[in-house]
């Protein structure tokens, strides 16, 4: 190897160490777990390009054997939703994932409560609370439970549990926890 070479090949990996925390740092922020595959492509140079490719080729590999991610095509989604069809909440889910989620040696530990920001707190014309998180979610107090909140200052967060009979009980603030059921 000549002097040109060994120079070249030693370029190359100092591009390679330098790229790592850079990559890393695009899979804390990657909306998918493929997209720090798709922005490699736009690194123009060969070699930074190459070791971004193989950074983000290991994690995803990684991820994949961890059973944090899984590959699923369309397909096994729409037969996974057919042979679903007609049930209903955690039946419907627990179908559809025994199809596409992986097999672990470990399940998943199950899910028992939420905790999101609050967005509002309004109420409905029967006065029961209707309860908007910020993750997306609208719960609707399902009892008759008086749950007393401070206007001057309301909760910042909920906390949703899983309760008795597939019921779902929230607490807000210091207010005492009340059945809730979710709209949206």
């Amino acid at each position: 190897m000549s002097h040109m070479n060994k120079m070249l090949v030693l370029t190359a990996g100092l591009a390679i160490s330098a790229t790592y925390p850079l990559v890393a740092f695009t899979f804390a922020s990657a909306d998918t777990p493929t997209a720090p595959i798709y922005a490699c492509a736009d690194e123009s140079d060969d070699a930074a390009r190459l070791a971004c490719f193989d950074a983000a080729v290991a994690a995803l590999k990684a991820s994949e054997e961890a059973g944090e991610v899984a590959t699923v095509a369309v397909a096994e989604i729409e037969e996974a939703e057919r042979d679903a069809f007609g049930l209903e909440g955690e039946q419907a889910v627990a179908a559809v994932s025994a199809r596409i989620v992986p097999r672990r040696a470990e399940p998943p530990a199950e899910l028992d409560e939420v905790t999101a920001g609050v967005v509002s707190i309004t109420e409905n014309n029967r006065g029961e609370l209707i309860v908007t998180l910020d993750n997306g979610q609208v719960w609707r107090q399902s009892d008759s439970a008086n749950v007393s909140i401070s206007r001057k200052k309301p909760p910042e967060t909920a906390t949703v549990r899983k309760a008795a009979l597939g019921s779902f009980r929230m607490k807000l603030g210091r207010a005492s926890p009340f059945r809730v059921k979710r709209v949206e």
